[in-house]
């Protein structure tokens, strides 16, 4: 996960992930972003003043690419981190 990662979506998205761990790190589009890699997919998190904004989920799409969705945060009256109504995401390595 290393590295840049062209997103339509965000832009460029720098990413780290320690050899050895599932945690990914990063920054992009505005957001500090937080994730895990879980299986074959990459979960994400963009938070904005302590408070998550969107949630990701993608999966491989090749060995450069990921594919996937991304969605608005729930309000905060309801329970659960993220809508179930979500757009699509992609990112390619740069």
């Amino acid at each position: 996960m290393n590295g840049p990662w062209a997103s339509e979506e965000w832009g460029t998205l720098h990413l780290i992930q320690a050899e050895g761990s599932r945690d990914v790190g990063g920054n992009g589009g505005g957001y500090e972003i937080t994730g895990v890699v879980s299986g074959k997919r990459l979960f994400m998190l963009f938070p904005s003043n302590h408070t998550v904004e969107y949630c990701a989920t993608l999966s491989p799409n090749g060995d450069n690419s990921f594919v996937g969705t991304y969605s608005d945060r729930k309000s905060r009256l309801h329970s659960g981190l993220c809508q179930e109504k979500s757009r699509p995401m992609n990112m390619s390595r740069k």
